[in-house]
C-alpha cells in the first residue's frame, strides 16, 4: 500500500467510523485496514482511533493527522488536474458526484465510454442527495456533480441542465394499483413508498399537491428512503409497496413485464418531472476528461430522453 492509499485508509475510517464500511469503500480487508492504521500509529507514536462497540473514532491525536491527511490529498488531486490540463490528456483521478437515482443507466454508461478512451485513468463517484455534492463541489472533493437543483444556496456554482427526469411510480404485476387506470396522488400513496432521497423542495411540492387532493388514508411519508435502488426494486417485488424511481432505470424491467409503471393524471405527471443539471465550480476548471464524460452524459440522457417520447 502506498502512501496515498494510506491517506485514503485514515481519511476513509473517519468518514465511516466503521472498520468494515471502510475496508469495503477502499476495497480491500479489515485486516489490511487494521495492520495500516496500527502502522501509521506505531510511526506518530500516539493512538489515532478509539475503538469500542459503536466503531472507530478518531483520538484527539487522529483528528490532527486526518486532517493533514485530507488537505494532502485535496492538494494531490489538484496536481494531478493541472498536470492533465498542461498535457491535455487524462491522467490521475476524476471524481464525479451524482444522485444515487441518475447513477444508473446514466452515469454508467457514460463512465464505461470513459474507460475506454482513458484506461489509465481512475474514476471516483460519490453517490449523495445533490446538497450535499454542491458542498462536496465547493470544497474541492469533486469535479462536478450531476443531479437536481440542490436545496442549499448555489453561489459560485454552474448549474446547467441537460435533460429532464421523469419520477415513475411503479408497482409489482397484480398489484391494486396495476389495472392500467390513472391513480391520483393521494390514492397512490396510500400504500407505503419506496423511493430513493429526494429534495426538500420536491417533497414539498408533492405535499402541497396532496392537500388539495381529499382522500381518506393518504400517506404523506415514505415508508422507505434507501440510496440504493436495488432495495427499491426488492421491495416493491415482494409487497404492495409503490416504488419511485426514473422512468430510464425501470425502462428494461417494464418492458419485460417485471414492473407495472402507473399512470397518473396529466397535471399530477407533470409534477413529478425534474430538470437534471451538471454542477461545476464558477472559478474552475473542467479537465479533459471531465469535458468529455460530461459530453457523453449529455448523449446517454438525450437517448433515454428520446424513448420516452417514443
Amino acid at each position: 500500500m502506498n502512501h496515498r492509499e494510506e491517506l485514503e485508509a485514515l481519511t476513509e475510517l473517519a468518514y465511516a467510523g466503521n472498520m468494515r464500511r471502510a475496508a469495503e469503500a477502499l476495497g480491500i480487508s479489515q485486516s489490511t485496514l487494521s495492520d495500516v492504521i496500527t502502522r501509521m500509529e506505531a510511526a506518530y507514536g500516539a493512538p489515532l482511533f478509539e475503538r469500542d462497540r459503536r466503531g472507530s473514532h478518531p483520538t484527539v491525536y487522529g483528528r490532527v493527522v486526518i486532517d493533514a491527511a485530507a488537505q494532502a490529498l485535496r492538494l494531490m488531486d489538484e496536481a494531478h488536474r493541472e498536470i492533465g490540463l498542461i498535457k491535455g490528456s487524462a491522467i490521475g483521478r476524476l471524481a464525479i458526484g451524482a444522485e444515487a437515482g441518475l447513477i444508473e443507466p446514466y452515469l454508467t454508461e457514460a463512465i464505461v465510454s470513459g474507460m475506454r478512451r482513458y484506461p489509465s485513468l481512475r474514476f471516483r463517484l460519490q453517490a449523495q442527495d445533490s446538497s450535499s455534492l454542491a458542498q462536496e463541489l465547493r470544497d474541492k472533493r469533486i469535479d462536478f456533480f450531476f443531479g437536481v437543483r440542490p436545496d442549499v444556496p448555489t453561489a459560485g456554482l454552474e448549474l446547467r441542465e441537460i435533460g429532464l427526469i421523469h419520477a415513475q411510480p411503479f408497482v409489482r404485476p397484480g398489484h391494486p394499483l396495476a389495472n392500467g387506470r390513472p391513480h391520483g396522488l393521494a390514492s397512490i400513496m396510500a400504500y407505503p413508498i419506496v423511493q430513493g432521497p429526494g429534495p426538500r423542495w420536491f417533497i414539498r411540492r408533492i405535499g402541497e399537491e396532496l392537500r388539495n387532493e381529499v382522500e381518506a388514508g393518504a400517506r404523506r411519508d415514505a415508508a422507505v428512503i434507501v440510496n440504493d435502488f436495488g432495495v427499491v426494486r426488492a421491495i416493491v417485488r415482494e409487497t404492495d409497496a409503490v416504488g419511485f424511481a426514473t422512468s430510464a432505470l425501470l425502462h428494461a424491467e417494464v418492458s419485460s413485464g417485471a414492473f407495472v409503471p402507473l399512470r397518473l393524471p396529466v397535471a399530477q405527471a407533470r409534477l413529478l418531472v425534474l430538470p437534471m443539471l451538471i454542477g461545476t465550480l464558477v472559478d474552475r476548471t473542467l479537465p479533459p476528461a471531465a469535458l468529455e464524460l460530461i459530453a457523453d452524459l449529455e448523449a446517454v440522457v438525450k437517448r433515454y430522453g428520446e424513448l420516452e417520447n417514443l
